[in-house]
């Protein structure tokens, strides 16, 4: 039989086993499926709340739109420019201030070796052109003015046009399309060349290298010239230094931007209408009082 002192040992065992055994899973660890950070419990919270994060994001995304916008027309407004606004603000520093009618030391030197001249050289009057082939408000004025002026005036004997050069820096493809019109003049296609690159104007000028290249063969053959010398002679830069020189004489009698045309001494910047021409024309053609060197139009 078990004895008093045995049966204390055995309660006295189990009363710690009672005690003991809880406490060795202290503190209490919750599984992960009951936690509040579980990933269960994150994602029924995006479920639950989908729509709200939604339209936050979407609070978020505007916000920044509508501050890059207004900060980027500050800066316009300031006379600043970024990305696709650095041509046109190239352009505007090109343009120049309002010509001064020329001297006659500068008028008698831009009707010199002109790149080629539509009309009669004995017409009455005399229009000198500063041209740029890239230049929109170039083939604008072809557009909406020249093709008439030609008709009214040129083909009546009335006015001719000394066609000359101003490249601007910033347009990739001026200086090459304008040596390419000199190459056509080599074979008498000066004013067909012309034609055909402001009548294609959105066609090669996007383009660079071989296509180039090759549009500027495709143009000439259309233009009644050898497409193939045009563009060797284009590629050997034959022009290279005549184009830069009638860039020069520009510059420095104000025709800077293009196109700038000068109606005997007197300039008209800018694609203008043709109204604008024909009134500068018709007064210099009626001899009208107060218009300068009126009606001694000559090379």
């Amino acid at each position: 039989m078990p004895t008093k002192k045995t049966t204390a040992k055995a309660e006295t065992k189990k009363a710690v086993t009672k005690t003991v055994a809880p406490a060795s899973h202290q503190p209490m660890m919750t599984s992960s499926a009951d936690s509040s950070y579980s990933l269960s419990t994150m994602l029924k919270f995006l479920n639950n709340n989908f729509l709200l994060l939604v339209f936050g994001a979407g609070l978020f995304i505007f916000g920044f739109v509508f501050g890059s916008l207004w900060q980027e027309n500050k800066s316009l407004r300031a006379g600043g420019g970024t990305g696709g606004t650095q041509q046109a603000a190239a352009q505007q520093q090109q343009a120049p201030p309002a010509a001064a009618p020329l001297s006659d030391a500068d008028w008698k030197e831009i009707q010199k070796d002109p790149v080629f001249v539509i009309g009669d050289k004995n017409a009455k009057v005399t229009m000198v052109e500063f041209t740029d082939y890239q230049c929109p408000f170039c083939e604008q004025f072809y557009t909406q003015s020249q093709k008439q002026l030609i008709e009214d005036y040129v083909k009546t004997g009335k006015l001719k046009i000394l066609v000359r050069d101003q490249p601007l820096p910033f347009h990739p493809n001026a200086n090459s399309s304008a040596q390419l019109v000199r190459c056509a003049v080599e074979q008498g296609k000066g004013l067909e060349m012309h034609d055909q690159l402001f009548t294609n104007q959105s066609v090669w000028v996007p383009l660079s290298g071989d296509a180039l290249y090759a549009k500027y063969s495709e143009l000439a053959k259309a233009a009644g010239a050898n497409g193939d010398k045009a563009v060797s002679c284009v590629k050997a830069e034959k022009y290279k230094n005549a184009t830069a020189a009638d860039s020069t004489l520009g510059t420095k009698v104000g025709a800077g931007g293009t196109p700038t045309f000068f109606i005997e001494k007197t300039p008209l910047v800018g694609a203008q209408p043709l109204a604008s021409f024909k009134a500068a024309i018709d007064a210099l053609l009626a001899d009208a009082p107060g218009v300068p060197n009126a009606g001694r139009g000559g090379n």
